[in-house]
């Protein structure tokens, strides 16, 4: 199927926490919006989250656990 991407955004209170000047934060806070079509897609597809920063590039496929995880706290 045709691929879609959906670009997150950190979450509102974590964001000023994110990054300090000589280091990163450990553990980044994101959230997406998806409108109900979109998150039906997201329920049918693979899902990967990939990381796109010009110093560290990195992908991972979401295990179907943690997609049914997900799917629960939505409903």
């Amino acid at each position: 199927g045709a691929v879609q991407v959906f670009w997150s955004t950190p979450e509102a209170d974590h964001e000023s926490q994110l990054t300090r000047s000589d280091i990163t934060s450990t553990v980044h806070y994101i959230a997406f919006s998806l409108a109900e079509t979109e998150a039906e897609a997201f329920a049918d597809s693979v899902v990967t989250l990939d990381i796109d920063h010009p110093e560290y590039r990195h992908s991972a496929v979401l295990s179907e656990s943690f997609k049914e995880s997900i799917l629960s706290d939505w409903s």
